[in-house]
């Protein structure tokens, strides 16, 4: 059965391209994203924890490009899909960590909190490929805004219904 061969052979060269476009685009966004808040951290006006939260985000994001990278250099297209699930889960979990620095330097900085809430679990979904694996980081995503936002009967009740239409 030469035709079944080629075509397996075929399904995983153009699942292999797919993957690497995507470690390809994951890279571009996570230094594009990485670039703006190393230049955010340069703000001579922010508060001192402010920068040092920014900076530690800097940080963070550098760190993110190496798992990217690592499975980029894969060659094996069946060890080339299993580390791309890896760097999925290596991508929420530095999202999530990224959204406790937050909540732990400053819970009120609007400007992190429209990061945090918004723009990173949609980012996630963008990014995502496996449902399991996102629906778990969409869960401790809420848990972790329900956390930040206790007090429902304030105004911050607005910022857990955003993030819940958000990750609807």
């Amino acid at each position: 059965m030469p035709g079944v061969a080629s075509s397996k052979k075929e399904f995983a060269a153009s699942e292999m391209s797919i993957v690497l476009q995507e470690c390809d685009d994951l890279i571009k966004s996570w230094v594009g994203g990485t670039l703006l808040i190393g230049i955010w951290a340069a703000n001579p006006y922010a508060a001192p924890h402010i920068r040092l939260g920014n900076i530690v985000c800097c940080l963070i994001g550098v760190a993110g490009v190496f798992p990217a990278l690592w499975v980029k250099r894969t060659a094996d297209s069946q060890l080339l899909i299993q580390r791309s699930m890896y760097l999925e889960i290596i991508m929420y979990t530095i999202r999530l960590a990224t959204h406790l620095l937050w909540i732990l330097i400053d819970r009120d900085y609007l400007f992190w909190k429209i990061i945090t809430v918004m723009a990173l679990p949609l980012s996630s979904a963008r990014q995502s490929q496996r449902f399991g694996a996102f629906k778990c980081y969409l869960l401790i995503h809420m848990l972790l805004c329900v956390y930040r936002f206790f007090d429902i009967y304030s105004e911050e009740g607005a910022w857990i219904v955003s993030a819940l239409i958000a990750c609807a």
